[in-house]
């Protein structure tokens, strides 16, 4: 399933846990204050959201630099973006 981690090789023998892919380490590249921004607008309160939601956020971090995702932002709420994007990565995190 494109949610869950990918099991990459790893470079060396021994694992550390800054190699094991974890919710953590995709989460680094972009600030905690954005990512709960996210989650806040996508699930709207709904808690059932929260898991379709959260693998988006996991998805978008791994197809776009936190600028990229800045700037799809922007579009999406300047209304020159309809959401497909966001609508793409909700169904496949379904």
């Amino acid at each position: 399933m494109a949610c869950e981690p990918s099991e990459e090789s790893a470079t060396s023998p021994r694992s550390t846990p800054e190699q094991t892919p974890t919710n953590e380490s995709v989460a680094s590249d972009y600030p905690a204050e954005a990512i709960d921004r996210f989650l806040e607008s996508c699930t709207g309160g709904d808690p059932a959201m929260q898991r379709s939601c959260s693998c988006a956020i996991e998805e978008i971090q791994q197809r776009y630099s936190f600028e990229e995702f800045v700037e799809l932002e922007q579009e999406i709420e300047a209304g020159r973006d309809d959401g497909t994007v966001l609508a793409e990565l909700l169904q496949v995190c379904q």
